[in-house]
């Protein structure tokens, strides 16, 4: 965003324009990005051309032009290109200059977007051709620009062709046009406010008046584009406009301000380095010398003058820069012609194409009917599979009411079993008083281990049912894990009848733990059932054991191995061995739901149960 408000400020209020930049440099830099580091380095070169310090402006422009790869942004390699031709054609190397502009051309053809910035390389290589005389080659490249501007709108580079026309036909001596030309300009430049351009062009009006003799009306020109360009801080135009006033004071007989003018635009062109104009800058200055009896410093200057303008506007450069644009004629001429027939070609593949298409209308309706078929076909293989699909969700439905019934019917067996031991229990104790007294104790221990096996089956199923069905609310609460466990032995205890080994225990009585004593409760019990219910197992001795580790819980339930050879004896009366009612996937299920885990011991003889503290945590 900073690059292109500096893009739209730069012919209008170019300070402004590099206060932008400067902060985009800085931003480009934070950010890494070579493609808007090159940007605003080129930006940077403007700057310093601008200011006439070419030697800064070229290692700018050399710098941006490192930073990017030329087949990933041609683009921006033209416009460093062209300004690097700007450079050297203000050095006087016009050879150099030219390799560079014809370089930045065929570049800026590489790119949709390229048509502007070639037109303006090619206005500023038009200049070039009409300082070193040639200016048929300028008025052809100028020409070339006015036809292919047509096609996009772009005012400054509008207003730099026609500037440069205004030039050529200066030269030429056919002051009409030329006037013609450079009003054109200034119309196009002064409505938008593009100062940068308006200074060159009352420039260029103030030399065509002074060739017309005409100091008058060239004066006001003068001093309005030394304005523009002090204010703008363009050294060229001010070398140009300094030298027109010094002209124009010299016509006048104001020697005094001939001599400041001529003197100021000397100085520019020797501290900026500017070659190409300083030749005209010394005639001037040696002029204004000789108008003071100077003749001695005169003759120097004029000398000075002579020599830079044999080297700088030499015949070799001249033939130089005529093949360059011989070459570039040639190209573009075979462009156009490519152009043509290219055109007329596309004219017959279109005859062709309409006979193609009558003839072919007939074969692309039989493909349509047979893609209609075919989709057809699809479509019937799409129905097939959601047949096949609602069939296997019929079956699934039906598998699904089968292990609805196998519960049902789990249910009711379990339920009976006990329901049943109670009927017996409470038949042989209506006989009353004819029962021994311990045949009674046992009858009514029996009784009692059916109502706890009963009560614990439904709490087992009831639970289960509420936590399946969503309705299960868990109540955390903080209680003692060995008075917990106490209440399981007891309730084993009453569900086996000391049936099964003794369970030993290995909990701090000072261990809290913050959960769900109903959830946990249920665990633990059908968990102590599952590990004494193993086969071979029962005469085995279980320990349950419980330590903390940081923010969780671990209970160990497993076998105690120094039993497993001498397993303990029991009473060889009737007992019942109670069956858990959950597995241990629904076990599983139930623990993760509250962030713990369950996992065999590292000797596979039991199972670590870790547990949340909610809070600890």
């Amino acid at each position: 965003m900073l690059l292109d408000l500096h893009d739209q400020l730069m012919y209008s209020e170019p300070i402004r324009g590099y206060v932008f930049n400067d902060q985009a440099l800085n931003l480009a830099k934070t950010l890494g990005n070579d493609v808007l580091l090159s940007r605003a380095y080129g930006n940077k070169g403007n700057q310093s051309f601008d200011a006439g310090n070419l030697d800064q402006a070229l290692q700018y422009y050399l710098k941006a032009s490192n930073l990017i790869k030329i087949e990933e942004h041609p683009l921006i390699a033209a416009l460093h290109y062209s300004n690097m031709a700007n450079v050297f054609a203000l050095k006087g190397d016009y050879a150099t200059s030219m390799e560079y502009a014809y370089t930045s051309i065929d570049l800026c053809k590489k790119s949709p977007d390229g048509l502007n910035l070639r037109c303006h390389t090619r206005a500023n290589l038009a200049e070039s051709y009409t300082n070193l005389q040639q200016f048929e080659k300028a008025e052809f490249l100028l020409k070339l620009n006015l036809r292919e501007l047509r096609s996009i709108s772009s005012p400054t580079v509008e207003a730099m062709t026609l500037n440069n026309l205004g030039i050529i036909y200066r030269k030429k001596e056919q002051p009409i046009q030329a006037i013609d030309y450079l009003q054109q300009a200034i119309q196009e430049s002064d409505p938008i406010g593009l100062n940068y351009f308006t200074s060159s062009i009352c420039a260029n009006l103030s030399e065509l008046y002074l060739s017309e003799q005409e100091p008058q009306k060239a004066l006001p020109y003068a001093h309005r584009a030394r304005q523009l360009s002090i204010q703008h801080l363009d050294a060229q135009v001010q070398a140009v406009s300094s030298r027109n006033l010094a002209q124009i004071f010299l016509k006048l007989n104001q020697l005094d301000s001939a001599y400041y003018y001529a003197k100021y635009a000397l100085n520019i062109t020797i501290y900026k380095g500017i070659q190409s104009l300083r030749p005209s800058v010394l005639s001037t200055y040696a002029q204004v010398l000789k108008q003071l009896k100077q003749y001695d410093a005169s003759l120097k200057a004029l000398q000075e003058a002579r020599l830079l303008n044999d080297s700088i506007f030499s015949e070799d450069i001249k033939i130089q820069s005529t093949k360059r644009l011989e070459a570039f004629s040639v190209l573009e001429a075979q462009q156009n012609m490519d152009s043509f027939y290219a055109d007329r070609l596309n004219q017959a593949k279109l005859i062709r194409w309409i006979t193609g298409t009558a003839i072919a209308l007939a074969f692309l309706i039989g493909i349509g009917i047979y893609s209609l078929y075919q989709q057809r076909q699809r479509v019937n293989k799409v129905l097939t599979k959601k047949g096949d699909t609602v069939e296997a969700q019929r079956k699934e439905l039906y598998n699904l009411n089968l292990v609805k019934d196998q519960l049902f019917s789990a249910i009711a067996t379990e339920l009976r079993a006990p329901l049943t031991a109670i009927q017996g229990v409470l038949a042989n104790l209506e006989q009353g008083e004819s029962l021994e007294h311990k045949k009674q104790e046992r009858l009514l221990g029996q009784l009692r281990q059916q109502t706890v096996r009963t009560i614990t089956l439904l709490e087992d199923l009831m639970f289960t049912a509420r936590v399946q069905m969503q309705q299960y609310q868990p109540l955390r609460q903080e209680f003692q894990l060995k008075s917990l466990v106490e209440d399981v032995d007891k309730n084993i205890r009453l569900l086996s009848n000391g049936a099964y080994a003794p369970i030993l225990y290995h909990i701090p009585s000072d261990l809290n733990l913050y959960s769900d004593l109903t959830m946990l409760k249920m665990i633990l019990r059908n968990l102590l059932l599952i590990v004494a219910e193993r086969p071979g197992k029962r005469d085995v001795p279980v320990t349950l054991s419980a330590w903390r580790e940081g923010d969780s819980v671990n209970i160990r339930i497993a076998d105690v191995k120094e039993y497993e050879q001498q397993p303990i004896e029991h009473s060889n009366q009737s007992t019942t061995f109670q069956k858990p009612y959950w597995n241990l996937h629904l076990i599983r299920t139930f623990i993760e739901s509250f962030g713990g885990e369950l996992r065999e011991c590292p000797d596979g003889k039991g199972y670590d149960l870790m547990l949340l503290d909610a809070q600890g945590a």
